[in-house]
């Protein structure tokens, strides 16, 4: 009875280090899957409008401003999409994903100029990435630890 039980329990925590990886795999891959991602706060835009005029409006509002010598054109943005919020004080997002990082990257670079105009840039993080990110000045504690 007692070897019935220790084997049942190896089993068990065989099947729960294949799950960890497999959760672990999927986290992965969902971070991949929106690298190229970025979330736009405080933008209006109209949600009614089709996605190739979306891309020429953030072309125009978001990107020219935060990156005004890089050659924008409507084919560095893969895919433009207006996110509806669920409570009415609040404008829609905006997710942008762009064809290649390095444009998320030169987007970044503006972003004090884009906050000058009331517009926010950032990552389009997983679910575990924004239930574990750690607080902005947290660093500060641990370096003066």
């Amino acid at each position: 009875m007692r070897l019935d039980i220790d084997h049942l329990q190896n089993q068990c925590d065989e099947h729960d280090d294949l799950i960890k990886f497999l959760q672990d795999n999927i986290e992965s891959l969902n971070r991949k899957a929106i690298a190229n991602n970025m979330r736009i706060f405080g933008w209006e835009i109209d949600p009614r409008l089709g996605e190739k005029e979306h891309k020429l409006k953030a072309i125009s509002d978001i990107l020219k401003i935060a990156s005004p010598t890089t050659n924008w054109v409507p084919d560095d943005i893969k895919r433009s999409q207006v996110l509806n919020s669920t409570k009415d004080e609040y404008p829609p997002l905006t997710l942008l994903t762009f064809r290649f990082e390095d444009d998320k990257v030169w987007a970044y670079r503006g972003r004090e100029e884009l906050r000058k105009q009331g517009i926010r840039i950032g990552d389009d993080l997983t679910k575990i990435q924004r239930n574990t990110t750690i607080p902005s000045r947290a660093w500060q504690v641990w370096i003066f630890l």
